[in-house]
């Protein structure tokens, strides 16, 4: 598990910050705005990180569980029609790329925010001046990557679960 940081001015040092540096510039608004910066990447790193366990889990254990439990159900009673037997099928697809896309949605935001905080800790070890462009540049790289994959991963969600309530509702009504 990730480990969340507090950024003193000893915990800084995590992006290799000397010391004489860190207690030569803790009043600069500069240093300031980038260690709050800082701290805020790593912040969403961390959540990332536990989101990344939390969600997969739980849509992994959702859908997939619930709709091999019905359609088990539904197959041992003889309840599903003959020419239907494929739906199953599409249905854990649709479940299992929502999984895998909600993944890499959240490892490469952690990805993007990683990249962030290093470019805040090398600005901050090279006492640069803050430059928010020129961090935001770093994060919004991969920014329309992860709207595309932000779209998609509810789309797979609602069409495994539209599937599922739609072949469970045929196998129902047809029997």
């Amino acid at each position: 598990m990730s480990k969340k940081r507090h950024l003193d001015t000893k915990q800084i040092n995590i992006v290799n910050v000397h010391p004489s540096q860190d207690s030569n510039v803790t009043e600069d608004p500069n240093y300031n705005l980038l260690k709050e910066d800082f701290k805020s990447k790593q912040d969403t790193v961390d959540e990332s990180s536990t989101l990344i366990e939390n969600r997969t889990y739980e849509i992994a254990s959702g859908g997939l569980a619930l709709s091999l439990t019905v359609l088990s159900y539904l197959d041992t009673k003889g309840r599903v029609p003959e020419g239907w037997r494929w739906m199953p099928i599409v249905i854990w697809i649709y479940f299992t790329i929502c999984i895998i896309l909600h993944y890499w949605s959240h490892f490469v935001s952690r990805r993007s925010a990683e990249r962030t905080r290093d470019k805040i800790g090398k600005m901050i070890r090279e006492a640069e001046n803050y430059d928010d462009e020129r961090i935001n540049s770093v994060a919004n790289k991969e920014e329309r990557f992860l709207r595309v994959i932000n779209i998609l991963t509810p789309t797979f969600l609602m069409l495994g679960v539209i599937g599922l309530i739609s072949f469970t509702s045929v196998c129902i009504l047809t029997h």
